[in-house]
């Protein structure tokens, strides 16, 4: 049996792909504010250290999900064992 949530992702890697074969860098730009409406609509825990200096951290330490590819797609960098970050 397929299971939904895997060929989801396949298709949304597949299309990424393709569509970074055609553009080499997203130039859409995603404001701080959408990253953290985006998270708290979701229910994943924020922490914001920009004011010292730091990132915007959304702690979702995974990297094959939904959020993932979106967060990613919103311009985060992930850090293994932390989560999605920005400066």
């Amino acid at each position: 049996m397929v299971d939904i949530h895997e060929e989801i992702l396949a298709f949304l890697k597949e299309a990424e792909k393709e569509e970074s074969a055609s553009h080499k860098k997203d130039t859409t730009i995603f404001f701080t504010e959408d990253i953290i409406d985006y998270a708290r609509m979701n229910k994943l825990k924020t922490v914001d250290n920009r004011k010292k200096n730091g990132a915007l951290w959304v702690y979702h330490d995974m990297r094959d999900t939904l959020h993932a590819i979106k967060l990613e797609h919103m311009g985060m960098n992930y850090k293994i064992g932390r989560g999605w970050w920005i400066k």
